[in-house]
Formats: C-alpha cells, sequence, structure tokens
C-alpha cells in the first residue's frame, strides 16, 4: 500500500475557521498531523484553493479564551461533498513557524 504521508494522523477534535477567497466557513477537524488536517466544513472548499485556517479550542462547548486562536496557512489536498450542507476535505500545511509547530505538537502529545 503507497502511505505518501510525512507525518502520524491523530484524531483530534477542534473548532476550525476556514477563510477562502470569497467566503468563510466553520467546522471541526476530524484529524490532525504537523503536515496537514481533514476537517468537515459547513461549506464547500476546492482542490488547490489557498486558505487560512482558524483552530479555536472549545472546552465544555464554549471557545475557551485563556488559549490563542491558532492561524495557519494551508492548501486543499481534496474537498469532497458529503451531503447537503455538508462538506469535507483535506488540507496541507504551509511550513510551519516554531510556535505553530510547538502548539501542534502539544495538541498531538508528541514532542516538538
Amino acid at each position: 500500500m503507497d502511505n505518501r504521508r510525512q507525518f502520524l494522523r491523530k484524531e483530534v477534535h477542534l473548532a476550525v475557521e476556514i477563510v477562502t477567497e470569497s467566503a468563510v466557513y466553520t467546522g471541526s477537524t476530524m484529524d490532525l498531523s504537523r503536515g496537514g488536517m481533514a476537517v468537515e466544513l459547513d461549506g464547500p472548499v476546492y482542490d488547490d484553493d489557498e486558505v487560512q485556517i482558524g483552530v479555536i479550542n472549545v472546552v465544555d462547548g464554549f471557545e475557551d479564551d485563556a488559549v490563542p486562536i491558532l492561524g495557519l496557512t494551508g492548501r486543499v489536498a481534496w474537498g469532497r461533498l458529503l451531503e447537503a450542507g455538508r462538506f469535507s476535505a483535506g488540507i496541507r500545511l504551509d511550513p510551519l513557524e516554531e510556535q505553530e509547530e510547538q502548539y501542534l505538537a502539544s495538541l498531538l502529545g508528541q514532542g516538538a
């Protein structure tokens, strides 16, 4: 089996806001790695779209103001319609800065 992923994925559910050139969508991560994420969204994104990603820590249904929103940049690897009004996508992350790398490592339970 050809597995071209460089990083191990972990099932992690975080709130996300995906900003495209023309729209803003909300959703959650399905899985996450240092190289990318799979997300479920309330609107469509398309292959090769460049996106801004806001990762929001939610505790007991409320945004955790003590943890800043992590802003990332990525490119859509694939996008799919799940059902009316629900979409999924795989997003490759651009190279991370040290602080972003450390934050993702903490979410994934890995050392930086």
